[in-house]
């Protein structure tokens, strides 16, 4: 009771961050479904409490603290938003594309590290408002195939 928090799945592991109150988060070797305290006490557990994150990949897991406006930036999606501050724009994507049913590719590596920030909605409109952004702001290309797929090219305008 009274805990809250978030569980991102990703393709290279698991990232669960705590808002409120404990939570033990074990690697990987515990088996589907809800572990046993058995099968627990056999596997690397770490105990969240609020404020911190960590990134579970496979046994290993990196905790860290969150300053609390990244808790809020973290959490705001239960509001309905999604926060960037200086992140890189394939991070943002990444994110973003739980939102929409758009495919959203971007041209190149050296353009998926172009630092971006703002808050949008979370959800269809709000992918839009990014991609109005990156070309009207940015001056990026935002390509469409009619598909629904995106195609993000080009060089940021200085």
């Amino acid at each position: 009771m009274g805990t809250a928090f978030n569980v991102d799945l990703r393709p290279s592991g698991v990232q669960v961050t705590v808002s409120e109150g404990v939570v033990k988060v074990a690697g990987g070797g515990v088996g589907g479904g809800t572990p046993s305290d058995a099968a627990l006490s056999r596997a690397a557990v770490s105990v969240l409490t609020a404020g911190e994150q960590v990134d579970m990949h496979g046994h290993i897991a990196a905790i860290r603290s969150l300053k609390p406006s990244e808790l809020l930036h973290s959490v705001a999606w239960r509001q309905g938003t999604v926060n960037f501050e200086n992140q890189p724009l394939g991070a943002v994507i990444e994110e973003v594309s739980r939102y929409t049913d758009l495919h959203i590719e971007i041209g190149d590596d050296a353009l998926r590290q172009l630092p971006v920030g703002g808050t949008f909605r979370a959800d269809p409109d709000g992918v839009e408002a990014l991609l109005t952004m990156l070309q009207e702001g940015l001056g990026l290309t935002v390509n469409r195939d009619g598909q629904g797929g995106v195609t993000i090219e080009g060089q940021p305008a200085r």
